[in-house]
């Protein structure tokens, strides 16, 4: 069985992969996914979770992550690529609550995904949403 030549192997697989990354972009199929607005992370949350009661959303300025004050509990829609993850993050979930700068990091007990960071500018909201999150840590 002969083989290829290093030098012309790399080359070969290097180009290759660059022509996939380039065709998924032209097609579409990189584009990030993106939470619009409260009640569009509100309507994620309830189609995962339809007998969920939610008092309140927030989406973050980068409209990556929301969070979902429940009754009772907190929940939360993030993006992950061009897809949503929809979490519920009571019932020991939530691991420990802080405050990067403008960022509210939520720690998680999965280790699948073990932190959440939504970027609330506005401080009286972040705030009000760290109150809420420490409630839930056990």
């Amino acid at each position: 069985m002969a083989s290829i030549p290093l030098e012309l192997l790399a080359p070969m697989v290097v180009g290759g992969v660059s022509l996939v990354v380039v065709a998924t972009r032209l097609l579409g199929g990189a584009v990030p996914a993106e939470i619009r607005d409260d009640a569009h992370a509100r309507r994620l949350y309830t189609t995962d979770f339809p007998t969920a009661v939610t008092r309140e959303v927030v989406v973050g300025d980068r409209s990556r992550t929301a969070l979902v004050a429940l009754e009772p509990g907190l929940g939360a829609v993030t993006t992950l690529g061009d897809k949503l993850v929809v979490r519920q993050l009571d019932s020991g979930g939530l691991r420990a609550v802080r405050v990067a700068g403008e960022d509210l990091v939520l720690t998680l007990t999965d280790f699948g995904a073990p932190t959440l960071r939504i970027r609330l500018s506005d401080p009286s909201l972040r705030e009000r949403w760290l109150q809420r999150a420490t409630a839930e840590v056990t």
